[in-house]
């Protein structure tokens, strides 16, 4: 049923827009029967949300969270809902990394050129506001061991840029690329890929959070990641995010 057009915000913060009513649609879970009014809004990885209108209705509920079930009652009929069992045999690979990743062959490496000073940048001004995130975002990622004091002689300096109504850290480290010998590699031809993709049928997209922090930088070229903060030099121990003006790491994960 067409009605006016709502906004309704789920669970997980995301806002959703719709403007159907469902009426009276059968849901069956195990040996529970319901019938009940559905909002149609646009979800993008589930195919159902239920909400506090039916959380009361099942009135006490007891839930464990590390086996995933829900147990209430219907009546004088207790109902057990499960969750998916996969991701409680699996849960291992959902836990939040701490610290460092394992050192790898593919560690980066900052070649620069022969006979190449030290870098030592000039650092930016900041108000106050900013000078307080950089500090706490600087604590955070000592607290999780990505950086570490320094002392040596090279210096770049910290940029923080708007990001989804907060602050993304960066490190400006245009002065170091500029001396920073690449590695080439060839380019793949977009027209090849597609073609050895055409019997495909199915398609996965793996997106890593915090995907620089994966990538440990090599022992000898830790000094080079130095940058200036208001607590002193610090160290980067993996690549951590940079400025929008330089290259990226070109290693592959």
């Amino acid at each position: 049923m067409e009605m006016t057009p709502f906004g309704v915000t789920i669970g997980n913060g995301m806002p959703c827009k719709g403007k159907r009513l469902c009426k009276r649609v059968e849901l069956k879970l195990k040996e529970l029967l319901m019938v009940a009014y559905f909002l149609a809004v646009e979800l993008s990885s589930v195919d159902l949300v239920l909400g506090m209108q039916w959380l009361n209705s099942t009135g006490t509920m007891k839930v464990h969270w590390s086996s995933l079930t829900m147990t209430f009652c219907v009546g004088e009929k207790q109902i057990v809902l499960r969750g998916d069992p996969t991701l409680i045999k699996y849960s291992d690979i959902f836990e939040v990394p701490k610290g460092l990743p394992p050192k790898r062959t593919i560690d980066h490496h900052i070649l620069t050129l022969l006979e190449q000073k030290p870098i030592n940048a000039r650092p930016y001004k900041y108000g106050h506001a900013q000078k307080e995130e950089i500090e706490k975002l600087v604590t955070e990622m000592l607290q999780v061991g990505v950086i570490r004091p320094s002392h040596n002689s090279y210096s770049s300096s910290v940029l923080l840029v708007k990001k989804d109504g907060g602050w993304r850290f960066f490190v400006d480290y245009r002065k170091l690329t500029q001396v920073t010998i690449y590695d080439k590699f060839p380019i793949p031809v977009i027209e090849e890929l597609l073609d050895e993709l055409h019997v495909a049928t199915v398609f996965s997209k793996l997106d890593l959070k915090s995907g620089y922090h994966h990538i440990r930088i090599k022992e000898e070229d830790i000094e080079k990641t130095a940058f200036r903060t208001h607590e002193g030099i610090m160290n980067s121990l993996s690549c951590l995010s940079i400025s929008p003006m330089c290259r990226p790491p070109s290693n592959p994960l």
